[in-house]
């Protein structure tokens, strides 16, 4: 019991943000949703993926095991062989449910509980990110109101509400949270955590990335190079650079084997890691070029950063002194937007590129000629290229990337010759002849 008080009493303000959290919840999506075994609004949602979600869930609750594969979900589209991976039905709660199959009702459904927990992990670890960053202690209780409110911002963050009952494991937001509060942990001077420690943190989140939804992996996977960048610069060893990404990468990919992923034969994922956004549409809704890819912040989060922006022109001389005691994190922090915009930008390329594919074979598919369209591939091609020499300065990113350097090299090479080549023969091309 005494233990419990001290834990509610050094946690309180954290928990006011789950608090908050699970009541916006609530407000938004009611009770009903958090009976097990109601599930007419998931079959009747506006949104067929719901659906699919708790179907997919159904069939692997009536599919056997296939040792050594749990996640395994062979009955859903039978004679191929899937995993509870490749229907997002949050594939570590489908597994222990399933192992609970004999006690829980016929008809069950965690999706609701599960949207709860997210909207309270999402509320307490962004209360605790805003008071770590802003050295806020337990004992300030109107700063800690203030950063109560602040975690409210996020909660009704609109890619986390988009998310909620649409894409039910993307609602997953706090995950990114709280790499951010580990990368903040391991900054810290007093109480710093070893590698083993952070080892197994960095396991851990490798062990929940890989099992709610594949797409954290690459998300979480940033802050986890931007924490080893910092410990780079801050010449802490190559064992405490190195050994956290193998710790991540390693759990992630003995749950993702153990959960059929590489067993299947059927996984039916889309484009998702290639999905682009205009990073400007982080703050002007609306640019998405679908609604799938809208990345909108809120005006929330946009109000906090233009106060943030008046706020360090305002304190100019103490923002210098935080930057300088944190010189690292700041470098470590521009790597990671660096590496955000360049793989946002790089999957404009692509696309870029195609177009002036078709617009050379003579299919007109945009008002742009095909000089505009060039210059449109070239500019995009330097960026990603500018980007790319901006992370080969630093000493981590630049000894990874200057081992896959001679073979990127020769890739843009083969590539650049084929694109000559293929100019070349659609300008000699017969008189009369369509396409290449």
């Amino acid at each position: 019991m005494t233990k419990t008080k001290a834990f509610l009493q050094k946690h309180r303000w954290s928990l006011t943000g789950a608090l908050l959290g699970a009541l916006v919840f609530l407000v938004l999506y009611g009770v009903r949703v958090l009976d097990p075994v109601c599930v007419d609004w998931i079959l009747n949602n506006p949104s067929p993926d719901p659906s699919q979600h708790y179907l997919g869930w159904v069939f692997y609750r009536r599919s056997g095991w296939h040792l050594p594969y749990l996640g395994a979900n062979y009955s859903a589209i039978y004679p191929y062989r899937t995993s509870i991976l490749y229907t997002d039905s949050i594939p570590l709660l489908a597994v222990v449910c399933k192992l609970l199959g004999g006690v829980l009702p016929a008809r069950f459904q965690y999706l609701g509980l599960w949207g709860l927990f997210c909207y309270a992990m999402q509320g307490g670890l962004a209360q605790a990110l805003i008071a770590r960053i802003s050295g806020v202690r337990p004992q300030d209780t109107a700063k800690n109101w203030a950063s109560v409110l602040g975690a409210g911002v996020l909660v009704l963050f609109p890619a986390l509400n988009i998310r909620m009952f649409a894409h039910t494991a993307l609602a997953a937001n706090w995950l990114v949270l709280l790499a951010l509060w580990v990368w903040l942990c391991a900054e810290q001077s007093e109480n710093r955590p070893s590698t083993g420690k952070l080892c197994l943190w960095w396991g851990v989140l490798g062990l929940l990335c890989a099992g709610i939804h594949l797409y954290y992996l690459p998300m979480v996977g940033m802050v986890l190079v931007a924490t080893c960048v910092q410990r780079g610069l801050e010449k802490r060893g190559p064992a405490a650079v190195v050994l956290p990404i193998v710790s991540f990468c390693a759990v992630a990919l003995a749950e993702l084997f153990v959960l059929g992923a590489f067993a299947a034969n059927f996984a039916g994922y889309s484009n998702g890691y290639l999905s682009g956004a205009d990073l400007v549409n982080l703050f002007v809704p609306g640019l998405g070029a679908s609604w799938e890819q809208e990345v909108y912040a809120g005006l929330g989060t946009t109000a906090a950063v233009v106060l943030a922006l008046a706020g360090l022109l305002a304190q100019r001389k103490k923002a210098a002194e935080f930057f300088r005691r944190h010189t690292h994190i700041v470098v470590a922090a521009v790597v990671l937007l660096v590496l955000d915009a360049a793989l946002t930008g790089g999957m404009e390329y692509p696309a870029l590129s195609d177009q002036l594919d078709q617009a050379l074979s003579g299919t007109e598919l945009t008002g742009l000629s095909e000089q505009e369209l060039a210059d449109r591939v070239a500019g995009k091609l330097a960026e990603e290229l500018l980007a790319a020499k901006f992370l080969q300065g630093i000493p981590l990113a630049g000894a990874v990337g200057g081992v896959l350097d001679s073979r990127l090299t020769a890739r843009l090479l083969d590539y650049a010759a084929l694109k000559y080549n293929r100019r070349f023969l659609l300008d000699h091309r017969p008189a009369g002849a369509t396409g290449l």
